[in-house]
């Protein structure tokens, strides 16, 4: 076992996939901001569509294997990517001198462990969501010396299931941009067309993967029930996932699908949030929500399941309305009382922006966790 090091100067950001979406841009994200405050960042993950971000950053990549769990059954990348895992990162710490891992995926938590053990190099888990107490994946995960935990909610369920001390756990929340730019009315017009939305019809926006976790099935049967009153609303759902062919099969099933467009990953996400007259989450589960933060900070309201940190940022009757989880005729109600009051969007919405620039915007976020890494790097030196 290599002796501990004294500083973090190296971050090694550990990720599954690049792909679109809320975890991985903000895994993506923090890699980004590590590298402008100066420190030497890579990023260890399958390759996805936010590589030539990372490019055009400078910013050094280095492919695992069978770890993504949308492309890869569970046991293929137990039996195969944490072994392989291991032996990747264990390399990339001692060629590149990797003093830090920094870990966004649970998986990867066996083989950071390994690797951490075995070098030196400190390991910091972000807990992005909530586990349950009985969730198998919790004995197999182990958090790292160091967690960060994206919400207070999530801070209480990682001291309380996993067992953490209150004092390795600190809280940095998610953040979106706040100087954001709504799309042109030439732009708007053009996106109709390609999705072919009636002129004038009113949209709302889902900014999720296509899983389980993120209950599009019970979006779309609230939005049977929406859709009998506001017959000229239109559902998009942008993301993309293993339950898209189940969740239009679904669509057709409840004779819904001419006002559901699935438009799979957007590579420019303001042209949503732009054309949107409010957004929608009905997941089972969440740490805090990055597509509400980024609506928020286009002046769009939000209705959004009471899980996990969501209750943090979705204040009802200031910044959204808030439902139960797996209730479709509550979030058909919310969704329609929205859809029918025009005053109410503008004030939820602008309350909404309002918190993100005060409390979530990305330049704090990357101040916050600029000086978290070099506060560790001063306790170690301690040590």
């Amino acid at each position: 076992m290599v002796t501990n090091r004294s500083k973090v100067s190296k971050i090694l950001v550990v990720l599954h996939a690049l792909r679109p979406g809320g975890a991985e841009g903000v895994a993506v994200y923090d890699a980004i901001s590590l590298s402008n405050q100066g420190f030497a960042v890579g990023l260890a993950s399958e390759r996805g569509a936010l590589e030539k971000e990372l490019h055009a950053r400078a910013i050094r990549f280095h492919r695992l294997y069978f770890v993504d769990p949308e492309r890869y059954p569970k046991w293929l990348r137990y039996l195969l990517g944490l072994p392989i895992s291991t032996v990747i990162l264990f390399d990339l710490v001692l060629r590149h001198k990797y003093d830090c891992l920094y870990v966004h995926h649970r998986q990867s938590g066996i083989p950071s462990t390994v690797v951490s053990w075995l070098t030196g190099a400190k390991y910091v888990f972000i807990s992005s969501s909530e586990q349950g107490k009985y969730n198998r994946g919790r004995f197999l995960t182990p958090l790292g010396q160091h967690v960060i935990a994206v919400s207070e909610q999530v801070k209480r369920n990682v001291i309380t299931n996993f067992h953490v001390p209150v004092r390795m756990v600190t809280v940095i929340p998610n953040a979106t941009k706040t100087d954001v730019v709504k799309v042109d009315e030439r732009s708007l017009r053009a996106f109709d067309e390609e999705w072919s939305i009636p002129t004038g019809s009113q949209v709302v926006a889902c900014v999720a993967s296509l899983v389980k976790v993120k209950g599009h099935d019970i979006l779309l049967s609230a939005w049977k029930q929406v859709i009998y009153h506001f017959p000229q609303a239109v559902l998009i759902l942008t993301g993309d996932g293993p339950l898209k062919k189940r969740l239009q099969s679904q669509c057709k099933q409840l004779g819904i699908a001419q006002c559901v467009r699935f438009l799979g990953y957007v590579d420019d996400i303001s042209i949503i949030y732009s054309r949107a007259s409010l957004v929608v989450l009905a997941s089972r589960s969440e740490g805090l929500p990055l597509c509400i933060l980024e609506a928020f900070a286009y002046g769009l309201p939000a209705v959004a399941t009471a899980v996990s940190g969501t209750p943090e940022i979705v204040m009802p009757e200031k910044t959204g309305l808030l439902v139960e989880p797996d209730n479709p005729e509550q979030l058909a109600q919310a969704i329609m009382r929205l859809l029918s009051d025009t005053q109410l969007r503008q004030q939820l919405g602008q309350a909404g922006r309002h918190l993100v620039v005060e409390k979530y915007s990305a330049s704090m976020r990357e101040l916050v966790l600029g000086y978290y890494f070099r506060d560790l790097g001063r306790k170690l030196c301690l040590q």
